[in-house]
């Protein structure tokens, strides 16, 4: 789960869902996104085909490999606009 100065954010399968949500909305704000809380969470739920109630009820579930994968993807896309 590490993000700096011209690098990429990466997850690791292990990381809880919320704690994925946590690091996207720090590196969203870190990268100046105007709306970083609303735009982690969409594109989370998005991604790993999460309602609200299921980042709510199960937020302590690990990402997976194929979620850890295809939400550093997705981040890694909207960083890019």
């Amino acid at each position: 789960m590490t993000v700096g100065a011209g690098m990429s954010p990466s997850f690791a399968p292990t990381l809880p869902r919320e704690a994925a949500l946590r690091h996207l909305v720090r590196t969203f704000e870190g990268a100046g996104l105007p709306n970083a809380r609303s735009d982690a969470r969409f594109l989370l739920q998005h991604t790993l085909s999460l309602t609200p109630l299921d980042l709510s009820l199960r937020g302590r579930e690990p990402l997976g490999a194929a979620g850890a994968e295809a939400l550093r993807q997705a981040a890694e896309r909207r960083l890019a606009g």
